[in-house]
């Protein structure tokens, strides 16, 4: 055992040799930054099969909307709304709109409904 974490702090020690420095007063993504947002308005595609749980740690966060969700089974997209608005705490999440069915039915929610950010928790 202490054989074994002695040759993996080497690796580390070997691949940490090899990251290049950064160039200095190098700017992450060139300094851009998004304007804030007051509410993010939040859609997911593909929330039965991971039990929602995507779904209902995004809409316990404040500041954010769940306004749709797209699964190919109806009981699982519905189940995962009722889920968010229970993790709203009834404030937000109220009107999200529920996609099933067809495969493509993920391309009819983003031409209707208006997100801020998309997640898709499917293969």
């Amino acid at each position: 055992m202490a054989g074994a974490g002695m040759t993996l702090a080497q690796l580390s020690a070997a691949v940490l040799a090899e990251t290049p420095p950064r160039p200095s007063g190098a700017v992450y993504m060139g300094g851009f930054e998004a304007p804030k947002l007051p509410l993010v308005r939040c859609a997911l595609i593909g929330v039965g099969a991971r039990d929602s749980q995507h779904a209902v740690q995004l809409a316990a966060i404040p500041g954010t909307e769940i306004v749709a969700i797209s699964d190919l089974y109806q009981d699982w997209a519905a189940e995962s709304a009722d889920k968010c608005l229970e993790a709203g705490k009834g404030e937000r999440h109220k009107n999200i709109a529920v996609y099933h069915g067809k495969e493509d039915r993920w391309q009819k929610m983003l031409d209707e409904v208006k997100t801020d950010a998309l997640f898709i928790s499917t293969p």
